[in-house]
């Protein structure tokens, strides 16, 4: 028994070496000590999204030496090459997918140099294939709005008759195809033809719905034939009346986180002006310094825009009063400039005495410009335009008021006991560039 386990360990090392003398020698791509290790991905055509190109065909070949061809067909979408010697690589690979919703074929590839250097791990080398033909003439649409933002679920209708669009708008009938914009704003149609062809695009965001309706006639797409796919954005505007207002500083430089104020009633700005009371819609300037307004009527418009940079406001106060009219299904597009305007400090010292004259430290005091929300919010402060507490001598500097009528609550709780003048609110009218003292009594 043992002279045959012997026999048999000499007989595996006798094959072993004839395995050895006879192996073939390796291919020069696979002598070296690089190393190549990663991901294939390609972009899709009808979403915009990446995916994993799982049955990619690779073909690497060192200094473009076709007998040194190393072929890889994926099953994964990933890679990984060892042995790989020093020098330049060309990395060519195709990828064939069905077209999302169709049945048509779209190929992905990529075609790159590598170049590697001896004991070099290049790992994780993620490669993006790109679109390189389509089956038939296809489009790839993306609708933004006028800002350029994505619109998702928009309704896209591809006509190649302006009469036949422009008498069905906004229902799709009659169009040649139609579909609606993925969460990328993208919507894809393939079988198409190389001709032009015209698209009516409507989506509803909030309140607001968007068009391109203006130019949806005027405006061809042209298709291209079926090795290349054809991309065309369509851009959409507000549909009834919208105001779009860019705000510049003096300088002329855009100015983000403005406050812009709307109004019908030029004599409600001036009241409230620098605060937006009483604004039928207001808003803060975007990045770039602009704010839209949509769904508006068709009115005249008042704007008040403004910024605290410091202690100083930036306003538009000295054209304030100037009304936008504004035209139909259209952004109705306008710059402001905002400024330091030079205007003297009103203010209000408010004292406040008990009704033997003492004075009240520790009072709130409570400015309206409202008389009817001091009634709502008596002894609360609750809408006032702005408030305060008296010091330990009873009184109170408000600042920052217009020339305009004030109506003011005064009160200090101490324990279950109110003192107040709810039954008499002060009123009083504050002038520019002045002081204006008043005394309010308190009393439970």
């Amino acid at each position: 028994m043992k002279k045959l386990i012997i026999g048999s360990i000499a007989l595996l090392m006798l094959m072993a070496l004839l395995l050895v003398n006879c192996k073939k020698p390796e291919d020069k791509v696979f002598d070296g000590t690089a190393h190549i290790k990663g991901m294939l991905l390609y972009r899709d055509l009808a979403t915009n999204t990446l995916d994993t190109a799982k049955a990619a065909n690779v073909i690497l070949s060192q200094n473009n030496v076709s007998t040194n061809n190393y072929l890889l067909t994926l099953t994964n979408g990933s890679f990984d090459i060892t042995s790989l010697s020093a020098g330049k690589y060309n990395f060519t690979a195709t990828y064939a997918a069905t077209l999302t919703g169709s049945t048509k074929t779209v190929t992905y590839s990529i075609d790159t140099t590598l170049t590697l250097t001896a004991n070099e791990f290049d790992y994780p080398l993620n490669l993006i294939l790109k679109v390189d033909t389509v089956q038939s003439p296809t489009l790839q649409m993306i609708v933004t709005d006028n800002n350029g933002y994505i619109l998702s679920g928009a309704q896209v209708c591809l006509y190649d008759d302006t009469s036949l669009l422009a008498s069905n708008r906004g229902t799709c009938a009659g169009s040649l195809k139609s579909g609606v914009t993925n969460s990328n704003g993208i919507v894809t149609f393939d079988g198409l033809q190389v001709k032009n062809y015209f698209a009516s695009v409507y989506a509803t965001q909030g309140n607001t719905t968007y068009s391109n309706q203006t130019n949806d006639t005027k405006t061809p797409i042209s298709v291209l034939g079926a090795s290349k796919p054809t991309y065309q954005t369509v851009k959409l505007y507000p549909i009834g009346y919208s105001l779009q207002l860019e705000l510049l500083n003096a300088q002329g430089a855009l100015v983000s986180g403005a406050n812009v104020c709307l109004y019908t009633d030029s004599s409600l700005l001036i009241k409230y002006r620098e605060q937006c009371g009483g604004s039928i819609k207001s808003a803060m300037t975007n990045s770039n310094g602009v704010v839209t307004f949509t769904g508006l009527s068709n009115v005249p418009y008042y704007v008040s825009a403004y910024q605290i940079s410091g202690v100083d406001t930036l306003s538009n106060r000295i054209n304030d009063t100037k009304p936008y009219k504004l035209t139909n299904n259209s952004l109705n597009y306008n710059q402001i400039t905002i400024a330091r305007y030079p205007t003297a400090a009103t203010t209000l010292n408010v004292i406040v005495v008990d009704q033997f004259g003492a004075l009240i430290s520790n009072a709130n005091v409570c400015v309206y410009s409202d008389p009817t929300l001091v009634t709502q919010f008596i002894n609360s402060c609750t809408g006032s335009i702005s408030n305060g507490v008296t010091n330990s001598q009873g009184n109170v500097l408000i600042t920052g008021l217009q020339s305009i009528t004030y109506y003011i609550n005064a009160y200090k709780v101490i324990g279950t006991t109110t003192l107040s003048n709810e039954a008499a609110i002060k009123q009083i009218t504050v002038t520019g560039g002045q002081q204006t003292n008043v005394s309010i009594t308190i009393i439970q």
